[in-house]
């Protein structure tokens, strides 16, 4: 096997992108499990309770405006890695300079396939796979975003 030259960083492998996805989505997911919790305590005999309304709310904040949050500044910042990566030794990075992909990148990284999804359900799957067979281990977010997602060197 062909040795990177130095100062070239090593590509994440798909186990460790799967593994940190994991992480990050059991995180984002916290919320929402709260928000499934609290519309549970409503029996809807009298109509919505209130508390339903803010489980509701909770829910569908944490699915879209708390994923897009969380993704977009922790992928776009300086260090490039959400929890699931930082656990991982991973980090989201620019193709050709090597730095931060900034915020506005990384939020097309995290929207285009999150519309995509909510269009053609089937997206994430095809995605999420992507890297086992692409050259640059490149998810088709990244593709999109000009990144990739590397090992964190020490």
């Amino acid at each position: 096997m062909e040795q990177a030259p130095l100062g070239t960083p090593t590509l994440a492998s798909w186990g460790r992108r799967f593994a940190a996805i994991l992480i990050d989505y059991v995180l984002v997911l916290i919320p929402a499990a709260v928000g499934i919790v609290l519309i549970a305590l409503d029996d809807f005999r009298d109509g919505i309770a209130p508390i339903a309304i803010v489980g509701l709310v909770i829910l569908v904040f944490s699915i879209t405006v708390g994923q897009a949050l969380y993704f977009t500044i922790l992928n776009g910042n300086e260090r490039g890695q959400t929890y699931g990566k930082r656990a991982l030794g991973i980090r989201v990075i620019d193709v050709q300079e090597g730095g931060p992909i900034g915020f506005g990148r990384s939020l097309a990284r995290w929207g285009v396939p999150f519309v995509i999804n909510l269009i053609f359900g089937f997206f994430s799957l095809i995605d999420d796979l992507w890297p086992l067979w692409d050259a640059r281990n490149q998810a088709l977010h990244d593709k999109f975003a000009n990144s990739i997602v590397v090992r964190v060197q020490n």
